[in-house]
């Protein structure tokens, strides 16, 4: 469901829930039901008549890039953008779902406090030896909640390719 469609299902919930407050002051129901009709249509019309987010440039000179290879089929650049659309709307995935990151790689994680922080999802042990003695000991990591964080209260996570610094 669209935000479109979210907004206009609320709205028309909204409306009849104030209409059946008033039925005290209704002479008929068809007159409620005119009502709710009448106003559920205008806002859907409003609602409609917004502007939609505005698509970045880029994404279209991508599109057209990517669609040049298939030729003249006019699939292409909407498969291309709605593949782009349901990237943007699955970024942040909940910390203790069912697809994590794999075990060592860092995302930027958002807290229950709200904080915006680098995590991962240490392994289960790892074996350190002592350069001096010479020394195997194993290790086990403390991890936190569902997901095995090596932070506690994670609650969203994003995994992005973080531009490289170059220092000269």
């Amino acid at each position: 469901m669209t935000d479109k469609e979210k907004i206009k299902a609320e709205v028309s919930t909204l409306i009849g829930e104030a209409l059946l407050e008033h039925t005290q002051y209704a002479t008929s129901p068809n007159i409620l039901y005119d009502l709710k009709k009448e106003y559920s249509e205008k806002i859907v019309a409003l609602v409609d008549s917004m502007q939609e987010e505005p698509v970045s440039e880029d994404l279209d000179k991508a599109a057209i890039k990517f669609s040049k290879g298939w030729g003249e089929w006019d699939y292409a650049i909407p498969c291309f953008k709605a593949g782009a659309n349901w990237q943007k709307e699955n970024l942040w995935k909940p910390a203790d779902g069912d697809d994590l990151p794999i075990i060592d790689r860092e995302v930027i994680a958002l807290l229950d406090n709200g904080k915006v922080v680098f995590a991962h999802r240490p392994p289960e042990y790892w074996d350190g030896k002592n350069i001096i003695t010479g020394k195997v000991t194993r290790n086990y990591p403390k991890t936190y909640d569902k997901g095995g964080w090596n932070i506690p209260n994670v609650k969203w996570w994003l995994d992005c390719s973080l531009p490289k610094v170059k220092e000269d």
